[in-house]
C-alpha cells in the first residue's frame, strides 16, 4: 500500500476516512500518519496534506469550501492584498467549527453542487467576489482577471457577474478583455472613471508588438513591474520607439506609480494628452458604461442602470449576437460574429453533410495549465459522442513579452509578474495541481520552465502542415507540465519534434526563419476579432463560443446539439406533390 500521505496528496489534498479505508487503511496506520506530520487533522474523519494556514484546511475544519475572493486568490486571481476567508456551507449544514476572522455563507444547493471538495467553482465564487469587493475598481479588476483567466467571456460575463446582484452585470461593459496585469486593470478603470478612452493592447509593431493601452487614440501607456521587466529592457525601450512611429505619445508606469502615485501618474497622461491637442479629462466615464453610485448598505459599490446602447453600436460590440445569454438547453446561443448563418439562400455545396466531423477551433498557449486540462475534459466529451470531431489548434500567447530563458520558477514568474504573494501562489498552483490529477495529468510545477511559447506555436503551425498537429500539441504540453522541458528553445523544440517522427533539421530551419510567424499572428488576430480574451477557448463550427475548461458533459451537450443543427440543415424539405 502506498503512504497514507500520498493518498491524500493524489487525491488533491484532502480525503475522508472512508475513503483511505477502502484504500486499505487501518486506524494504526492513520494514527501513525500523523503522529509522524505525514497528514494532519483539519476536522474529525478529514486528513489533509496542506499546512495549517492554507485557506482550504482551514475551509475544511469549518465544515465547508473556500469561496468568494479567497477562492478566485487559489485560481491566481489579482489582488493587491490577500483577501479575507469566506468559507461556503449548504443550507442545510450543521456542527460547524466557527474561526475568528472566517466569514461563513450559506449557498444554494447549485453552489454546493459545483466545485471541488474543498473550492468552490471559480464562477460561482467570482460572482460573490465582485459584490463584496471594497471597491469598485477591485471589482473590475476580478472580472479582467476571469477574461483573462478564462473563467468568463463576453457571452456569459453578464450572467455570472451578475448573479448575486443584478447590478453587478454591468462589470462586464467595464471589463474588456485585455487587461494582462493588476496594473493594466487598475490604470484602465481609472482612467475610464475620468472619462478617457481606453484601447487596450494596440499593436505598434509589424511582429505583433502591443502596448497596454492608448489613451484618448494619443498616449500609449505601458505598466511594468521592474523585476520582471529587466530581462526585457531593450525590448521595452523598441516598443516605445515603435509607439512613437505610430503616432502616439510612449509612457511607462511601474508598479509603485500605478498603485502609490497615481496622481502623479495620471497628472503625466493629462500632460502629454493635452500636449497632443487632445480633450481634458470628463467628470464621468463615457456614456456606453454603468456609472459607479455611492455606497449603500452592506455594499460598498453600486452600478446604475446601464443606458441604451445604440443599435449599431451594440452590433460592433457583439458582432449582432446575444451576450451573456443562453437557450433552453444550456448552451450559448449562436455567435453570429463568428460565422454567418446558412440560410435559404445559401448554396447546397456550403452546408456539411450528417457524416461530416464536427470542426473545433482551439484557442490555447502551451504555457496555459487549464489549456492541457480543458484538453483532457473535452478529449472525454468526444469519447462520448456519437460522431467525429475535427481539432484544428490556434495559437495564443497568455504572456508574450516573457524571456526565452526566465530566470526563476513558476511561483517566482507569478510572484513577479501578477503581484502576489508566494505562498498565495504556491497555494494557487497546489490546487491547479490537484484538479489535474483529477483528469490524469501529473504537472510538475516544480520542474517547469517558464518561458516565452512564440516558437512553440511555430511548431505547431509546422506539424499542421504535415498533418502531426494534434500529436505535437500533446507533445508539447506534456514537455511543459509533467516533464519539465524547455520548449522556447529552437534545438530543444526540434528534440521534441523528431520524437514524433518530424524532421529535426527541417524543424530548426522553420523556426530559425520564422516560416509561421504570420500563421501565429493570424490566429491571434481572429482570436482579437472574436473577442477571445482568455484560453483555452473553443469555437464549434464557427458559430458557437464555450471557454474554459468546462465539463465534459458541457463539451458533449455543444457538440450534440450543433450536430443536431447541421443534420437538421442539411436534410431535404419535402413538400407537397403536384
Amino acid at each position: 500500500m502506498t503512504t497514507i500521505g500520498g493518498l491524500v496528496e493524489a487525491a488533491g489534498g484532502v480525503l475522508h476516512k472512508r475513503d483511505l479505508v477502502a484504500h486499505g487503511a487501518t486506524d494504526r496506520h492513520l494514527t501513525s500518519a500523523v503522529r509522524r506530520g505525514e497528514v494532519r487533522r483539519p476536522r474529525r474523519g478529514w486528513y489533509s496534506t496542506w499546512s495549517l494556514g492554507d485557506p482550504r484546511f482551514v475551509a475544511t475544519a469549518v465544515g465547508g469550501r473556500v469561496a468568494g475572493a479567497a477562492a478566485l486568490a487559489l485560481q491566481g486571481a489579482w489582488s493587491w492584498s490577500e483577501p479575507a476567508l469566506v468559507v461556503s456551507v449548504p443550507r442545510t449544514a450543521s456542527r460547524l467549527r466557527r474561526r475568528r476572522g472566517v466569514r461563513v455563507v450559506w449557498d444554494a444547493p447549485g453552489v454546493v453542487a459545483r466545485g471541488s471538495s474543498a473550492v468552490v467553482d471559480p464562477r460561482d465564487a467570482l460572482s460573490r467576489a465582485v459584490v463584496e469587493a471594497a471597491r469598485f475598481e477591485d471589482a473590475v479588476v476580478l472580472a479582467d482577471w476571469a477574461r483573462h483567466a478564462g473563467v468568463v467571456d463576453r457571452l456569459d460575463a453578464e450572467l455570472v457577474l451578475g448573479a448575486h446582484r443584478r447590478d453587478a452585470a454591468g462589470l462586464a461593459a467595464w471589463s474588456d478583455g485585455g487587461a494582462q496585469s493588476i496594473l493594466e486593470s487598475v490604470a484602465g478603470t481609472r482612467l475610464r472613471l475620468r472619462g478617457r478612452r481606453v484601447e487596450r493592447q494596440v499593436v505598434v509593431g509589424e511582429l505583433g508588438e502591443a502596448v497596454d493601452m492608448v489613451v484618448d487614440g494619443l498616449a500609449a501607456l505601458e505598466t511594468d513591474g521592474r523585476r520582471f521587466h529587466e530581462a526585457s529592457f531593450e525590448r521595452d525601450r523598441r516598443k516605445d520607439a515603435l509607439s512613437a512611429r505610430a503616432g502616439y505619445l510612449p509612457l511607462r508606469a511601474s508598479f509603485s506609480a500605478v498603485r502609490d502615485r497615481w496622481t502623479e501618474t495620471e497628472a503625466s497622461i493629462d500632460a502629454l494628452i493635452r500636449t497632443a491637442g487632445g480633450p481634458p479629462p470628463r467628470r464621468r466615464p463615457a456614456h456606453e458604461l454603468p456609472r459607479p453610485l455611492s455606497p449603500r448598505g452592506a455594499r460598498a459599490w453600486r452600478l446604475a442602470r446601464r443606458p441604451a446602447r445604440r443599435p449599431a453600436r451594440r452590433a460592433d460590440r457583439t458582432g449582432g449576437g446575444d451576450r451573456g445569454r443562453e437557450d433552453a438547453s444550456g448552451m450559448p446561443r449562436r455567435r453570429t460574429g463568428l460565422a454567418p448563418d446558412v440560410t435559404d439562400s445559401t448554396p447546397a455545396s456550403t452546408v456539411p453533410a450528417p457524416s461530416a466531423p464536427v470542426v473545433v477551433d482551439v484557442w490555447s498557449d502551451i504555457a496555459c495549465p487549464w489549456c492541457f486540462i480543458g484538453k483532457r475534459k473535452f478529449e472525454a466529451a468526444v469519447e462520448r459522442f456519437d460522431g467525429e470531431v475535427a481539432v484544428v489548434y490556434h495559437s495564443f500567447e497568455l504572456s508574450p513579452d516573457t524571456p526565452v530563458d526566465f530566470e526563476g520558477d513558476e511561483v517566482d514568474f507569478l510572484s513577479r509578474h501578477k503581484g502576489m504573494p508566494a505562498d498565495q501562489v504556491q497555494g494557487m498552483l497546489e490546487n491547479v495541481a490537484g484538479i489535474a490529477r483529477e483528469v490524469g495529468l501529473a504537472y510538475d510545477f516544480d520542474a517547469l520552465r517558464h518561458t516565452n511559447t512564440v516558437k512553440a506555436h511555430q511548431l505547431l503551425h509546422f506539424a499542421k502542415a504535415r498533418g502531426r498537429q494534434l500529436d505535437m500539441k500533446e507533445r508539447l504540453l506534456s514537455a511543459y507540465f509533467e516533464e519539465g522541458r524547455h520548449v522556447g528553445r529552437v534545438q530543444d523544440l526540434a528534440d521534441l519534434a523528431s520524437e514524433i517522427g518530424l524532421d529535426r533539421d527541417e524543424v530548426v530551419t522553420a523556426l530559425d526563419g520564422d516560416v509561421h510567424l504570420d500563421d501565429v499572428r493570424a490566429d491571434q488576430q481572429q482570436a482579437q476579432a472574436y473577442g477571445i480574451s482568455g484560453v483555452p477557448f473553443f469555437v464549434l463550427e464557427g458559430k458557437y463560443g464555450i471557454s474554459g475548461a468546462q465539463a465534459p458533459e458541457t463539451f458533449l451537450g455543444a457538440l450534440q446539439q450543433v450536430a443536431a443543427e447541421r443534420d437538421a440543415a442539411a436534410a431535404p424539405v419535402v413538400g407537397p406533390t403536384r
